[in-house]
């Protein structure tokens, strides 16, 4: 049943919606793999060739564990919705993976979580106001979660790091083949890559896009630091509000491009913050509200 359920995870096309539909429809994994094309493209959105696909995955079942266990050699763990160590706020999204790759380790604590997210091209000020932020939540025994991308998420990986916490890094690419892969040794050390493509999917656009439900999912709220109008960091503040998740959006007081993205999305946010890390504790006191009302309620 496992290697089933990781078998249709990672049929492409096939995404968190249709793994459910699937799973509605013919009952378990192994029922969908072994289904007939003609029975499979009755289910809305499964095209022939995602038909297809989940056919030809039936027949490399084997070569796939055999995979696995190489993963397993490599320090990869892999998680699903039924693992007591998925992510719990992940879980609660309507859209998490399926499956997800995991090198580090991830802990019951690290529900209370803050992802941090904005600029690969970030200001001087920005990577302070990311890195003082991340550091004033390790230190409070937060777990920071970010992007692995050059930029804002760097700068919060290392503010946690370096105050001696825990972050998380969703990745854009494979498990195997993170961006910015020094960080990425410190990270698994200290927390945990998480990824829900092939292990070694290449970084894209799309796949940095579809990560960041991913980023905001992990945690019980997002701080926007700073983004253009048209970026992936207004996506992701997007997705924390689809999520019901809080969103902080860096008050920058100023008519800057790259940060419209704040001033368009401030009206939308829990609240606005200064951009320095005054009012930490006041943040993890509604966070922690928020995490009744999600987890206790």
């Amino acid at each position: 049943m496992r290697l089933e359920w990781i078998a249709l995870a990672l049929v492409e096309g096939v995404g968190p919606a249709l793994f459910r539909q699937l799973l509605a429809r013919f009952g378990s994994p192994r029922e969908v793999l072994h289904a007939p094309i003609d029975a499979l493209i009755q289910v809305p959105r499964v095209s022939f060739e995602i038909a297809r696909q989940i056919h030809e995955m039936s027949k490399r079942l084997d070569q796939l564990q055999e995979e696995l266990s190489q993963l397993a050699e490599r320090g990869v763990t892999i998680l699903t919705w039924y693992d007591d160590a998925y992510p719990s706020n992940l879980k609660l999204i309507t859209t998490s993976p399926p499956v997800l790759f995991v090198r580090g380790n991830v802990l019951e604590r690290d529900a209370y979580a803050i992802a941090i997210v904005g600029s690969r091209q970030a200001s001087f000020a920005g990577l302070k106001v990311a890195r003082d932020l991340a550091m004033a939540f390790a230190e409070r025994g937060w777990t920071v979660v970010s992007g692995l991308a050059a930029g804002i998420d760097s700068a919060a990986h290392k503010g946690a790091l370096d105050a001696g916490g825990r972050t998380f890094a969703a990745l854009g690419s494979g498990i195997l083949v993170p961006e910015n892969p020094q960080l990425a040794m410190r990270i698994e050390r200290s927390g945990a890559l998480l990824s829900e493509l092939p292990p070694t999917a290449g970084v894209s656009v799309p796949n940095w896009l579809a990560r960041n439900r991913i980023v905001t999912g992990l945690a019980l709220g997002t701080i926007m630091v700073e983004g253009a109008e048209r970026s992936g960091s207004v996506h992701a503040a997007r997705n924390a509000l689809k999520q019901r998740r809080m969103l902080f959006i860096v008050h920058w007081n100023d008519d800057a491009e790259g940060h419209a993205g704040n001033r368009l999305m401030a009206s939308r946010a829990t609240c606005t913050i200064p951009p320095d890390a005054s009012i930490v504790d006041q943040l993890i006191a509604k966070l922690k509200g928020h995490y009744e009302r999600m987890h206790l309620t």
